[in-house]
């Protein structure tokens, strides 16, 4: 099985160091049980020969692991409930890597489907590690009257010094009073909070009292952070699918069929269309004419730095279509929807009536690619858009 059979009392949140898989393991939360059962379900219909590997990576302590490994079982039971056949693995003559799957259409091998994720570099991962270390180290406070605003200014590579954050801000919070800072509150909103900066081994932070409700004030089981801020950064995901793509596209050869890659982009802003074209066909820019006489004319066009079509035309070409999931997670699969956009110069083009899910395809000019609708994924699994919550839960709590 996926899952330790155990029994399970912990009806807490995930903590912000602990790994996915732990959190999901040990969780007696309704929602919880509802998706360890789908899992399992899904899991038990997974190859045998395929699953020991499965296992280890999906019970990992990384998270990129675990959630690579989740990334497949999920592709193979959207696959599979299409009522397509699938091959784990399969075997390339004359290479000796191996694709995630080769899909069979009565039994007839209909295309090659490999799995990636689309992420950040390391070191942007090592960043939220050290600040999910300060998050943690707040939600141990003792704070029965305010959340606590988290913002980190500057963080340093050894690990923060929790105890003496923890003894600061306990020591600050007693002496601000409630009520008087929730009144101001009501004419000033958040600004001008109590405010509490500590600097210590190289790292900077400012922390804010936000008072409680009366009603929650002494309420156990509440956690201290109240809101952290998440500062500015450039968002190129575009550049994560360009990455994703580029690794994979020519890794297997020739494979003489049509050839899909799937990747699940690990960044909740990667569901813009228009990131997601700019990573495919290129940078959107402006191009300005200038003719005889003076006269100018601006055109919108692409960079030739996209995946499919770089600087002497279409690349790629023997990847037939990218299918695009925005931040999939066990949590939201009846929100997520497998969008495939297929490559207009792809060598073995899939056909369409393949994937019924929405799609990005040429027009019938074959002028340009335009979207086409298709069937909700939550729908297609029998899921309603607030699966896996039952009644009390909140979404925050997954």
């Amino acid at each position: 099985m996926l899952f330790d059979e155990i029994e399970r009392d912990f009806m807490g949140l995930h903590g912000h160091t602990e790994p996915l898989f732990n959190y999901l393991n040990r969780s007696s939360r309704p929602s919880m049980a509802r998706i360890r059962e789908l899992l399992e379900n899904w899991y038990s219909n997974y190859p045998q020969e395929s699953r020991h590997e499965l296992r280890a990576r999906f019970r990992s302590p990384d998270n990129i692991q675990h959630k690579g490994a989740f990334f497949e079982l999920y592709l193979h039971a959207l696959v599979s409930r299409l009522g397509y056949r699938i091959e784990t693995h399969p075997t390339i003559p004359t290479i000796s890597t191996k694709p995630e799957f080769l899909v069979y259409r009565e039994e007839i091998p209909s295309f090659y489907l490999e799995a990636t994720l689309a992420a950040g570099p390391s070191e942007e991962t090592a960043a939220d590690k050290r600040k999910n270390e300060v998050y943690e180290t707040i939600d141990r406070v003792d704070s029965p009257n305010f959340f606590i605003g988290v913002n980190v200014e500057k963080s340093a590579i050894k690990a923060p010094p929790g105890r003496k954050w923890r003894g600061a801000i306990e020591r600050w919070l007693p002496k601000l009073n409630p009520d008087e800072i929730g009144a101001k509150m009501k004419s000033a909103g958040l600004e001008n909070l109590p405010t509490l900066i500590v600097e210590k081994e190289g790292w900077k932070v400012a922390f804010q009292a936000i008072p409680k409700s009366p009603q929650l004030r002494g309420k156990p089981g509440v956690r201290p952070i109240g809101m952290h801020f998440i500062p500015f950064h450039q968002c190129n995901e575009d550049e994560w699918i360009r990455n994703a793509i580029e690794e994979k596209a020519t890794k297997y050869g020739n494979l003489n069929m049509p050839y899909l890659i799937a990747i699940n982009v690990l960044s909740v802003f990667s569901n813009e269309p228009h990131m997601i074209m700019d990573a495919l066909f290129g940078d959107e820019q402006v191009t300005a004419y200038f003719a005889p006489g003076g006269k100018t004319h601006d055109e919108l066009t692409r960079a030739s730095n996209g995946v499919l079509r770089g600087r002497e035309g279409p690349r790629n070409t023997r990847v037939s279509g990218i299918v695009v999931l925005s931040d999939l997670s066990w949590g939201n699969i009846a929100k997520t929807n497998p969008v495939l956009w297929h490559n207009p110069w792809a060598s073995r083009p899939l056909d369409s009536e393949l994937w019924p899910f929405p799609q990005w395809t040429l027009n019938e000019p074959k002028t340009k690619i335009v979207p086409k609708t298709g069937r909700d994924a939550g729908d297609f699994f029998g899921m309603l858009k607030e699966w896996p919550l039952v009644e009390g839960e909140k979404d925050y709590e997954l």
